[in-house]
């Protein structure tokens, strides 16, 4: 890119997404393949291979051993802090958000910061996020009750930071297991084998009057009796099997900040964004003595209730070194588990004798 003809301020942005795209999948595979520095079980602290220069051939083509989760982590935070440096803006919910913006990479860094316990970071990436994107501590910005469920069949969500758009000709020809996978979002009928739906747990456990109640619509399902509850999120609202996918949202934003300033002592800041998130799902504040361990469960159940679908449950839980829940009679798996790290493809495992088998998989 540097030794490169053309325009010096596109080349500039090219490269700074391309530092946010390998951020993005590195801490994805990180958190999926390995665990978060400082929360290692057994001492196992490795995470992926790390490549920084493209492979174009056989002679620069070579096997590896997996880098350390630490290693990983820092190749991330240094990628999204060279990201921040080359990056344009983007207005909240616009089109400019289908790439990455300044403040996206803002916000995904907070999110990262969030994972590696570095909490202090968090929230001052968090605040700088918020700014970057006109969100304000009150919340301005946000999505109103008005607007919270049928936003998520508005392309771009007018709540995204990051969002990736799927158009028709993305899925055109589409069969087998993608073909599958996306009737999950698409098949909204009655008879649905597949609908999305919400434990008897998690739906009791919404407020009344929260607008995220609203986002699940009774329906029913064939070969079973009683009433289930689809979720409205994901309808395929653009097409069959047509639906843009919210990487990151500013109400995430909110909700690390007051993660992060919880771990850091600061309870009232804690409470603040915990408020102005639930002002505009159209609930109260919370008491005004909350606290400790009642504070840090409600910060984590607004988390649940706010992302459900959206893919954080699970690595908030792992990431908190917390065990997994699971609906109905079946039990917690615990987070010494060894399940809570994915396997390695058998076929690398194969290919390249330098790679470790995670725990357990032997």
């Amino acid at each position: 890119m540097d030794g490169s003809e053309g325009d010096a301020a596109l080349k500039t942005r090219v490269k700074a997404e391309a530092h946010f795209l390998r951020a993005l999948h590195y801490f994805d595979l990180a958190r999926i393949y390995g665990y978060e520095p400082g929360k290692e079980v057994g001492g196992f602290n490795k995470a992926v291979i790390i490549r920084t220069e493209p492979t174009l051939g056989f002679s620069n083509a070579d096997f590896r051993a997996r880098a350390t989760n630490r290693e990983v982590y820092d190749l991330i935070i240094s990628d999204l802090q060279a990201a921040i440096a080359g990056l344009p803006d983007a207005a909240l919910g616009s089109v400019g958000v289908y790439r990455a913006s300044k403040g996206s990479a803002q916000a995904l860094l907070a999110r990262v910061y969030l994972y590696d316990s570095k909490f202090a970071e968090a929230e001052a990436m968090a605040t700088q996020a918020m700014a970057s994107f006109g969100l304000t501590d009150e919340g301005t910005g946000l999505l109103t009750p008005e607007n919270y469920v049928s936003a998520f069949s508005t392309f771009p969500n007018p709540e995204s930071l990051f969002e990736i758009e799927i158009r028709s000709n993305d899925w055109s020809g589409v069969d087998g297991v993608n073909n599958s996978v996306c009737s999950l979002t698409a098949n909204v009928f009655p008879s649905a084998q597949f609908i999305l739906t919400v434990t008897d747990e998690l739906y009791d456990s919404y407020e009344d009057g929260d607008v995220r109640k609203d986002a699940w619509t009774a329906t029913t399902r064939t070969g079973s009796s009683g009433t289930v509850y689809r979720s409205n999120k994901w309808l395929g609202a653009k097409g069959d099997f047509l639906q843009n996918l919210p990487i990151i949202r500013a109400s995430e934003l909110y909700l690390i900040r007051a993660e992060a300033r919880f771990r850091t002592g600061n309870a009232a800041g804690a409470r603040a964004d915990v408020n102005a998130l639930r002002t505009n799902r159209g609930l109260d504040a919370v008491a005004a003595d909350l606290a400790g361990d009642a504070l840090f469960a409600e910060i984590m159940n607004e988390r649940r209730k706010e992302f459900v679908l959206e893919g954080h449950r699970w690595f908030d839980l792992k990431r908190n070194g917390m065990d997994i829940t699971k609906a109905g009679r079946f039990e917690a798996v615990p987070y010494s588990d060894y399940r809570l790290l994915a396997p390695l493809p058998t076929g690398e495992l194969q290919l390249n004798e330098l790679l470790e088998q995670n725990p357990g998989y032997n």
